[in-house]
């Protein structure tokens, strides 16, 4: 898809379905329709940074076999909106099984410099999810 129609489906009804399921509307997110949404978020170009955002209120899960890491690694999207792909790195850390530790490490080594608090607090996740080492 072209940018152009990437933000006119995420303005269009997209965003509105994303809010909507965090709320419970239609039915409750399951795990499979989360991994499923945190997947999309490398494919709605500009419109990430709003995703992202949502991806962040995600109920806690298991995520395993997801290629949203292993994508991340070298998409322009971790540099471009480096705030929310560092928010996004704090919520994936919780939840990401140990093997995906080396694509996080990967994609925090290719962020631009953060705010302070907000460096600090993906620091923590990432030690926590033994990305990083003391």
């Amino acid at each position: 898809m072209q940018q152009a129609a990437r933000q006119q489906l995420w303005k269009g009804w997209l965003r509105r379905y994303w809010h909507d399921r965090l709320q419970g509307m239609f039915a409750t997110l399951d795990e499979i329709e989360m991994r499923k949404m945190l997947e999309w978020l490398l494919y709605l170009g500009e419109a990430f940074l709003d995703a992202a955002a949502l991806a962040v209120r995600f109920p806690a899960i298991r995520i395993e076999h997801s290629r949203i890491v292993y994508e991340m690694r070298e998409s322009e999207l971790a540099t471009q909106f480096a705030v929310e792909t560092a928010e996004l790195l704090i919520y994936l850390a919780n939840y990401l099984v140990g093997y995906h530790a080396t694509d996080l490490g990967k994609i925090n080594a290719r962020l631009p410099p953060l705010p302070a608090q907000l460096r600090s607090r993906l620091d923590e996740a990432l030690a926590r999810s033994g990305v990083l080492r003391e």
